[in-house]
Formats: structure tokens, sequence, C-alpha cells
């Protein structure tokens, strides 16, 4: 197993010194098979406030928020304590340059939902294992209940967010969306202050889940 941090999306660090220290990563997976897992390493809340307490203890200063506490002790070597953390998985694709084997595809499915199924199965932490889930609707005026929904979830979540994501759930419809320069374009994240206006041009069978 490799932890790479995205940095600027082509390139990252190797983090591979803190397997074993993050809850919802595991050392090894359940089953026999190899593929690229994408998401978020994080402090929970509970998580933050149980750093800070270590860190007083060993005479460093606090973490002042829970995503920069997670990206200073992923990158970290050679503290003389070990702190907690958690991943959640939003995304898989199939392993490419030297990692890649020649045998066939590893991932199912036709569809974003039936992905990140395969990946919970094989052991790996999910968005869908979150309060807030992760749901396939039909229509925009679903995709604006669910948000509605996060939103009212907001207070009573593991850890804090300021969106959600609302992404095509079809993986070919994912395709022909393609890819611009900084996010794909069948996936779209903003503030849940200003995320209603951005819906009404969305497309419709899409997959919503919390965005840290």
């Amino acid at each position: 197993m490799q932890l790479v941090t995205r940095d600027n999306g082509t390139s990252g660090a190797d983090v591979s010194h803190a397997i074993g220290t993050i809850v919802g990563l595991p050392e090894r997976l359940a089953s026999d098979v190899s593929f690229e897992v994408r998401g978020e390493v994080l402090l929970t809340t509970a998580q933050l406030e149980r750093a800070n307490e270590i860190r007083a203890t060993h005479g460093a200063g606090a973490f002042s928020n829970a995503r920069n506490g997670a990206a200073g002790t992923l990158r970290a070597k050679g503290r003389p304590y070990t702190l907690e953390m958690t991943f959640w998985a939003f995304g898989a694709v199939e392993l490419d340059g030297p990692e890649r084997t020649d045998g066939p595809a590893v991932l199912p499915g036709s569809t974003h939902a039936e992905v990140m199924a395969f990946v919970a199965a094989a052991g790996v932490q999910t968005a869908a294992a979150t309060p807030a889930g992760l749901t396939v609707v039909a229509t925009v005026a679903e995709v604006q209940e669910h948000v509605d929904r996060i939103a009212a979830l907001r207070a009573r979540l593991p850890f804090g967010i300021d969106g959600v994501v609302v992404k095509l759930d079809s993986l070919a419809e994912q395709a022909a969306a393609g890819t611009g320069s900084r996010h794909p374009h069948g996936a779209t994240a903003h503030k849940l202050t200003v995320l209603g206006r951005f819906l009404s041009a969305f497309h419709p069978s899409a997959a919503s889940m919390p965005s840290p």
C-alpha cells in the first residue's frame, strides 16, 4: 500500500509512514485486489480534541482547526506521539503506470455508487458511511432535498463541512462530461449557503455526499 497526498493534482508527497494511524484505511484489504482510492484524511471533532490534549502533554501548541491539524499530522515524521485520523473515500480508479497489471479491470459496475460499494466491501471506509451518506437521486428537486437534509445535519456530523459534492452517478456520463484543469465537469462542489443557484444547471441522476 502507498499513501500519497494530492498536492497539485499531478504529483504529491508520499506519506505512507502514516499508514496504520488512520481509521477507515486498513493496512491490508479484505480481498486480493489493487486499485487507487481517492478521499479525505481528516480529524473528526473528537479526534481534534484528543489530538490537542496529547500535544499539550508534549508541550506542543493546539491545532487551530481540524483541516490544518490533519494536513500537518499526515506529513509529520519523528514526533514522540501518534495522533489518530480518519479517512473517507469519495472515489476510486484503476491503477495506472508501473503499478498496473495486464489483468482485467478490477473495479466493477457502471455507476459511482457501485464503485463505492465495491471499495467499502474491500474494507475501505467511504463517504457512504458518514451520517450524511451517499444518495443517488433522479431529479434536480431530489438533489436539493438531499442538500437540505445534509445542511440540517451539519451540527451533528462528526466533522465540519462547508458544502456538498454533487456528481453524475453514471461513469459513462462522467467520462462524456470530461475534466477541466481543476476538477471534473461531471461533479460540482459548492458551499451550502450558495449551492441552490447551481442546481438548475446540473444533470439529473446524481449522487451527493458531504464536502469536508
